[in-house]
């Protein structure tokens, strides 16, 4: 998940969404800017998180997005690189 996060870096044009944005409110485009500027400690924290709440990633698809077995690897083939 932390490889595949990290390398949004190559596909997201951080410029080009500030632009987009920059007819919002400052807090707005400051809330945009760090959440799409793919840093390592957010990822990090997240997971962090979910496995002391859940147990682990699998159990936060599940109890808490309901997500099937069938849905959770649809999710990994999209949104995963090479799944």
């Amino acid at each position: 998940i932390i490889d595949d996060y990290l390398l949004s870096r190559q596909t997201v044009d951080i410029s080009k969404i500030a632009e987009n944005v920059k007819t919002k409110p400052e807090y707005f485009q400051e809330a945009v800017t760090a959440l799409m500027s793919v840093n390592p400690a957010y990822i990090n924290y997240t997971i962090d998180y979910i496995n002391q709440k859940y147990g682990s990633i699998d159990n936060y698809l599940e109890k808490e997005l309901k997500l099937t077995s069938g849905k959770k690897i649809l999710l990994r083939k999209y949104l995963l690189y090479n799944q």
